[in-house]
C-alpha cells in the first residue's frame, strides 16, 4: 500500500508545484513593463474648471447655478469636443454682459476706468460752453467734441446691435476729450497709441530715416506724413492707421494669449490668427479661437 501511494503523491506535489510556476510566470509576464493606456475621459473637475474660468474670463464673474448646470450638460456630450466647447463659449457671449464686460475693460484700460456718469458729465461740460460761445468756429468745434463723447456713450447699444466692432469700440476711446487729458501733448498721445495696440514705443531712429515717432507727431498736429507706409495729414489719419495696422491686430492677439494663456503667442499662432483677425475684424472669433483651445481647457 505505501509504496503504491508514494508515487502518487510525488506525480501530486509535480503538479502543483508547476502550476505554482506557471502562475508566477503569467503575473510577471503581466505587471512588468506594462502600461494601461491613457485615459482620454475628460474629468467632471476640468469640466467645472473650464466653465469657472470660462464664465470669469468673458464676464468677470462666475456662473450662476442654472448657467452652470446648461453648461456642464454641453460639455458632457462628445467628450467635450471643441465644437461643445464653442457652444458654451457662444451661450456665454450671448449673455446680455458680455458688452457690458468688453467696454468696462475697454474704459479701465484706456480711460482711467471711467464710468457712464464721468462720460456724461464730461459730454454736458462741452454742451454747457458750446450754448455760451459766441465765435461760430470754435462752436463748431466744441460740438465735435459733444458728438464725440456721445458716441462713446452709444458704445453698449452699437455692440449690442452688432454694428460696431472692438476695433471701431478703441477708435471712440482713443477720440475724445478724455483720452486726449489722460495723455496730454501730441508725443504723449502718440506713445499712449502704440503702447496701448502696439505694445511697443515708437521708433525714435535719429539718423531720420524711420523716425516713427517724428512722423507720427507730424501727422498729429497736422502735416502731411507716413507711418506704416501709408500716407495721412491729421489726428483722424493717425488713429485711423494705427488701428489698421498688422501690428495692431498682432497686438490684440498677444494681450488675449497673455491675459488667458499667460504666454505670448508662437510664431505661427500669429501667422494664423492674425490672418484670420485681420480679415474678418471678428474679435469673437478670436476670442472663441483660444478659449475653446486644449491648452485653455487644461488638457495641455
Amino acid at each position: 500500500m505505501i509504496k503504491s501511494v508514494k508515487p502518487i503523491l510525488m506525480s501530486l506535489f509535480a503538479a502543483i508545484a508547476l502550476m505554482a510556476c506557471e502562475k508566477t510566470m503569467y503575473e510577471e509576464s503581466v505587471i512588468d513593463g506594462n502600461t494601461a493606456p491613457p485615459d482620454k475621459t475628460i474629468s467632471n473637475a476640468l469640466k467645472e474648471t473650464y466653465i469657472n474660468k470660462l464664465y470669469i474670463s468673458l464676464l468677470g464673474r462666475k456662473p450662476e447655478k442654472i448657467e452652470f448646470d446648461i453648461a456642464f450638460a454641453e460639455l458632457s456630450k462628445d467628450n467635450a469636443s471643441v465644437k461643445r466647447r464653442e457652444n458654451v463659449i457662444e451661450g456665454v457671449m450671448g449673455e446680455d454682459e458680455y458688452n457690458e464686460r468688453i467696454f468696462e475693460i475697454a474704459r479701465q484700460e484706456l480711460l482711467n476706468s471711467v464710468d457712464m456718469r464721468g462720460i456724461t458729465e464730461q459730454r454736458d461740460l462741452y454742451i454747457f460752453f458750446r450754448d455760451f460761445e459766441v465765435d461760430p468756429l470754435n462752436k463748431k468745434a466744441m460740438q465735435r467734441e459733444v458728438d464725440k463723447l456721445n458716441r462713446l456713450l452709444e458704445v453698449p447699444n452699437d455692440l449690442n446691435k452688432g454694428t460696431l466692432t472692438i476695433q471701431g469700440l478703441h477708435r471712440r476711446c482713443v477720440d475724445n476729450t478724455i483720452y486726449d487729458e489722460i495723455n496730454m501733448g501730441t508725443e504723449n498721445f502718440v506713445v499712449s497709441m502704440f503702447q496701448n495696440f502696439l505694445l511697443r514705443y515708437p521708433t525714435t531712429d535719429t539718423s531720420g530715416v524711420y523716425n516713427e515717432l517724428e512722423m507720427a507727431s507730424n501727422m498729429v498736429n497736422g502735416n502731411s506724413s507716413v507711418l506704416f507706409l501709408e500716407e495721412g495729414s491729421s489726428k483722424s489719419d493717425f488713429i485711423d492707421l494705427v488701428l489698421n495696422s498688422t501690428d495692431y491686430f498682432e497686438g490684440q492677439i498677444r494681450l488675449l494669449y497673455r491675459a488667458n494663456l499667460y504666454r505670448d503667442p508662437r510664431s505661427e499662432e500669429i501667422a494664423r490668427l492674425v490672418r484670420l483677425y485681420k480679415t474678418n475684424k471678428d474679435f469673437k472669433a478670436l476670442q472663441k479661437a483660444v478659449f475653446s483651445s486644449d491648452e485653455y481647457f487644461g488638457l495641455k
